[in-house]
């Protein structure tokens, strides 16, 4: 089973194949390009919000001192 980052590249070389060959019209080659770029914002989010929930289950606390502080009083 391929990881998002392996399904990734394999979709981007599979678009460049594809661009290479000239058998995309303009606005396929536009939304594929979109789709791709979408797909690796969204990875990206997603190791975000993996690292957040992370660090929220282990009590890994990176609040600042002044904050903290300011909370307890």
């Amino acid at each position: 089973m391929m990881n998002n980052d392996e399904k990734y590249s394999a979709w981007q070389k599979k678009f460049e194949l594809l661009q290479e060959k000239g058998t995309l019209s303009p606005d396929a080659e536009k939304f594929i390009s979109d789709l791709l770029a979408e797909f690796s914002a969204v990875q990206a989010q997603n190791q975000r919000l993996k690292k957040q929930i992370l660090q929220k289950a282990t009590g890994d606390s990176r609040m600042s001192t002044k904050l903290r502080d300011a909370l307890y009083e």
